[in-house]
C-alpha cells in the first residue's frame, strides 16, 4: 500500500502530468489484487490495449477477463471514463458550432477507438440575427 501512497503524493507535488499511465490507474484502482500490487495491476491492463485511449471502449466484460480485475475495480474505470467524456462532453440541448474544429472537439470521444460504424447527423441552421 506504500507505493500506492507514494503516487499520490507525487501527483500532489509535482502534478497530474508528471504520472505515468500506469499511476494514474493505479491511484484509480487503489489496490492491487491477491498476486500482483496495483502497479503490476495497472501496467497488466494497460499491455491489453495498444493505447491508453482504447481503455475507453473496453466493456466490464472485457475487464473482468483481465487477472485480478473483480467487479468494483471494472466499474471503477468505467465510472471514471464515463465522468472524464461528461466533463469534457459538457452537454446542452442546443449546441452551436462556430466552424468544423468545434464539431470536431465535441464529438471525438464518441469516435475514438470504436469498433462500429457510428452515424452522427449534424444539421446546418443559418440564424438570422
Amino acid at each position: 500500500m506504500g507505493d500506492i501512497v507514494l503516487a499520490r503524493e507525487k501527483l500532489v507535488k509535482y502534478g497530474e502530468k508528471a504520472l505515468e499511465d500506469y499511476e494514474l490507474l493505479a491511484i484509480i484502482l487503489g489496490t492491487g489484487s491477491k498476486n500482483e500490487n496495483v502497479f503490476e495491476l495497472a501496467k497488466n491492463i494497460l499491455n491489453q490495449v495498444s493505447n491508453t485511449s482504447e481503455l475507453v471502449n473496453m466493456s466490464y466484460h472485457e475487464l473482468i477477463n483481465i487477472k485480478g480485475i473483480k467487479r468494483a475495480k471494472a466499474t471503477k474505470i468505467i465510472a471514471s471514463i464515463e465522468l472524464a467524456k461528461r466533463i469534457f462532453k459538457n452537454e446542452k440541448e442546443e449546441i452551436y458550432f462556430k466552424n468544423p474544429k468545434e464539431i470536431y472537439d465535441f464529438y471525438k470521444y464518441d469516435f475514438i477507438n470504436k469498433k462500429e460504424e457510428l452515424l452522427v447527423v449534424i444539421l446546418r441552421i443559418t440564424r438570422r440575427d
